[in-house]
């Protein structure tokens, strides 16, 4: 019964830690400029944020097209998406 109850605990415990690594938000994974439309226009002055997955960082975006992987603000980026 003792070890049951272990068992409980330590499965309560890690419960939170698999919630944080499935909740990364999906729009960080998609190409910055993946969504061509007649309404995505070009706005090279307008200084974006994007994730990039393989360096775990969110850089500066100057492109064109749309996506949910652009962000404001880096704190927004940093805070959606940064591992």
């Amino acid at each position: 019964m003792k070890l049951f109850k272990v068992c409980i605990v330590v499965i309560a415990a890690l419960i939170p830690l698999f919630n944080v690594v499935t909740s990364y938000n999906e729009a960080c994974f998609a190409p910055p400029g993946s969504r061509a439309s007649s309404l995505s226009k070009c706005y090279p002055k307008l200084r974006l944020w994007t994730y990039r997955e393989d360096i775990n960082k969110c850089i500066r975006f100057r492109g064109c097209g749309d996506s949910e992987n652009q962000f404001y603000r880096k704190r927004e980026c940093v805070k959606e998406c940064k591992q």
